[in-house]
């Protein structure tokens, strides 16, 4: 797939990049960047674009640092141009179709998250306490990516990773709707059942069949 990118005055075509690359690119340069590392994070960007694009780094160097963005602009360009075609859509479609649009994040019980702090717990948005408070952010975003799913799509299309996963996190969620539905029901069961017996209880008449056990 070749692809082509503006950035100010310049214009390149180059073929799409791998997941391996774009990992590379989070690992090797935003996650530097994301530490304060700029000049180091902003020189490990020039050698990728030049990985990606064939192009001598001095030559992209040009047309890059007097950009607002620099090369950091330049890369995030070429991988959103690498990403699938009505993405958003897709991930819709899936969500529908493997039912995750019914999963409810807000009904997880606060026992089963990693933190207890109000942050995590959606009540406020900083929590001083958070246990993942003195950590960068960008750790959470490299932690979140599915290393065996990369290493089977290490050589594919950045796009066939991207679908994958989408795909993979719409048939877990789903799932998770699914179980939360029948967590819902057993209470909404055993809410009836208390107020049958309550309801018996208060008319003085003996248990119901279904109650006596």
């Amino acid at each position: 797939m070749i692809i082509s990118v503006t950035y100010g005055d310049f214009e390149w075509s180059l073929e799409g990049i791998t997941a391996g690359e774009w990992y590379r690119w989070q690992v090797e340069v935003m996650a530097l960047g994301r530490s304060g590392e700029h000049v180091l994070a902003a020189e490990r960007a020039l050698l990728w674009l030049s990985d990606v694009m064939a192009i001598d780094a001095t030559e992209i160097a040009e047309g890059v640092l007097e950009a607002p963005a620099g090369p950091f602009g330049l890369g995030r360009l070429i991988i959103e141009a690498c990403a699938p075609p009505l993405l958003s859509d897709v991930d819709r479609w899936q969500a529908i179709t493997y039912g995750s649009d019914a999963y409810e994040p807000d009904a997880i019980e606060d026992e089963y998250l990693p933190c207890q702090c109000f942050a995590c717990r959606g009540k406020a948005d900083r929590d001083d306490t958070c246990k993942y408070f003195a950590l960068n952010p960008f750790a959470g975003v490299i932690s979140n990516i599915d290393m065996e799913l990369l290493s089977q799509c290490w050589s594919l299309p950045l796009s066939v990773y991207m679908l994958r996963k989408t795909t993979a996190r719409a048939v877990r969620l789903g799932r998770e709707a699914a179980k939360q539905r029948q967590r819902a029901k057993a209470i909404e069961d055993e809410r009836k059942k208390g107020a049958n017996q309550e309801a018996w209880g208060m008319a003085e008449l003996p248990p119901a069949p279904r109650d006596r056990n």
